[in-house]
């Protein structure tokens, strides 16, 4: 169990001890509780090792943008169609662009050293990050009006990309990288990306 889960599972039992007086506040806490065990036994998440951690948590906010962008206009939105194109404008400018590129130029750099570009998940890496850069200049050089579409394959999309990169490809880096070269990367990686 993750340090922040053990703190919240402290808390909720002080809490618990303060109300015992009143039964329903005792219910609701143990039944909180029983939640934040199940979510630390449940999801643990994706183990990476240090040198991807980085580009892990890029990740994190780059599906926090695909996600808005996939519910735009629909009854799923959180935001409007402005905040969102807006908040995916900053993404992209901000830290979306040179996300993509520290991945090929530094840690495709690095994979090529031990195996061959030419295998059929990398190939579909850099595909994707062609058809994101693309989809991205079609997307942010429209207004949002007449975008919905548009915004929703844009979401779509980076979602697809982040989760296959997490799940798949990632791993399959990382186990072609020796350590010495994986910890090579965590000061190239950390520096730039922090």
């Amino acid at each position: 169990m993750s340090i922040p889960l053990l703190l919240l599972c402290i808390v909720l039992l002080i809490t618990d001890v303060c109300n015992r007086s009143a039964k329903k506040s005792k219910i609701k806490t143990y039944g909180l509780l029983k939640e934040v065990f199940k979510m630390g036994k449940y999801s643990t998440g994706i183990i990476r090792h240090e040198a991807l951690q980085p580009l892990s948590r890029h990740h994190r906010e780059a599906l926090f943008t695909a996600i808005n962008l996939k519910r735009a206009g629909t009854d799923k939105a959180r935001f409007s169609l402005k905040k969102v194109l807006s908040d995916t404008k900053e993404y992209w400018e901000k830290s979306g662009k040179r996300h993509l590129r520290q991945e090929e130029e530094i840690l495709l750099s690095a994979f090529a050293e031990f195996r061959s570009l030419d295998c059929p998940e990398i190939k579909e890496m850099l595909e994707e990050h062609v058809n994101i850069r693309a989809q991205m200049n079609k997307l942010l050089s429209k207004g949002y009006e007449d975008n919905i579409e548009e915004m929703n394959k844009t979401g779509e999309l980076l979602e697809d990309h982040i989760r296959k990169e997490e799940r798949r490809i990632y791993p399959f880096i990382e186990k072609a990288l020796s350590e010495e070269k994986l910890k090579e990367l965590v000061s190239l990686l950390h520096e730039r990306t922090e």
